[in-house]
């Protein structure tokens, strides 16, 4: 990694963000995992300093596709006793102090249409 970059990240958390998602024929796509790391600068060299995954239990109508699987090595049982992902946030948090909000109902989600 170049050291101008790595001189600009001394100083800085940066944080990577990333889902993975089915892709069920002709229905918009579905989370399946949210992880995050984030970041720093040690002895010049980029090097994560922590690191946290969640998995989600996709509705009945976006099951995973051998496509899926080989893509991100989720696999059905992976997700079967995982929470489904939560639709809307409660109100409350546009309020609250930032910090971990990680819950989703344990409820099935109704089919569309």
């Amino acid at each position: 990694m170049g050291q101008r970059l790595i001189n600009a990240l001394t100083h800085v958390t940066p944080v990577v963000i990333d889902f993975e998602y089915t892709t069920p024929t002709g229905a918009p796509f579905e989370p399946i995992e949210v992880a995050v790391q984030t970041l720093h600068v040690r002895n010049r060299r980029l090097e994560r300093a922590a690191r946290w995954e969640a998995l989600m239990r996709p509705p009945t109508h976006a099951e995973l596709t051998p496509f899926d699987i080989g893509q991100t090595g989720i696999t059905p049982d992976m997700l079967a006793d995982q929470p489904y992902p939560v639709r809307s946030w409660p109100s409350w948090t546009a309020t609250s102090p930032p910090g971990p909000t990680c819950s989703s109902p344990t409820t099935p989600q109704p089919k569309p249409g």
